[in-house]
């Protein structure tokens, strides 16, 4: 059966007129939200609406670099023998952290330095100097910056080639520090930790 298109025309108005009416007469109206950007202050819990045109971007020229050494010393106390042209290595491993709420960015600096231990009996020492030149803002209560650090020591002969890697026959890792404070500019930062391999 075939609609004339001047009923069909007709019909569609009907169901709209009906669809219009039926929204006209309910009781809930469209709800319309207003956005409003800010932050929750980590301290108190209580949000902070931002005023407009505030700037949460961080200027890196007006931001001096925060530098300096962490010098990590490490006593091992050697339980397992030494092999034969074997040697210990230690790595130190360090995270900068700058987290800004109101941007919910976060800006890091990974510093990593290793060095080959002096070994004497049944002792070795190393000392990993780390020197750093790091741009982290200020800290605030809506700037929250930390540092962590972490070691390992290797104990490994050489492989049988100069390609190869050396192979691992004793190995300890473990955190220095987790959520520390950004040494003041200028610093020589010193760990001492003690290691048994």
């Amino acid at each position: 059966m075939r609609i004339p298109l001047l009923a069909a025309v007709a019909i569609v108005g009907i169901v709209l007129t009906g669809n219009v009416a039926a929204v006209a007469q309910s009781d809930e109206l469209p709800v319309q939200h207003k956005k409003v950007f800010g932050y929750q202050d980590p301290e108190t819990g209580v949000f902070k609406a931002l005023n407009r045109g505030e700037s949460n971007a961080v200027d890196f020229a007006t931001i001096a670099p925060t530098t300096g050494t962490i010098d990590v010393n490490v006593t091992i106390t050697l339980k397992t023998a030494l092999p034969t042209g074997g040697s210990i290595a230690c790595v130190a491993d360090f995270i900068a952290l700058s987290e800004n709420a109101l941007t919910a960015s976060i800006l890091s600096y990974n510093e990593e330095a290793a060095v080959k231990a002096t070994v004497s009996g049944s002792t070795a020492t190393c000392k990993v100097a780390i020197p750093y030149s790091w741009l982290i803002p200020p800290a605030s209560t809506t700037v929250l910056n930390s540092l962590s650090g972490s070691l390992t020591v290797t104990m490994g002969v050489p492989g049988t080639t100069t390609a190869t890697v050396p192979i691992l026959t004793r190995s300890n890792s473990q955190n220095i520090l987790t959520g520390g404070k950004i040494p003041a500019t200028g610093a020589t930062t010193t760990y001492a930790v003690a290691v048994t391999l």
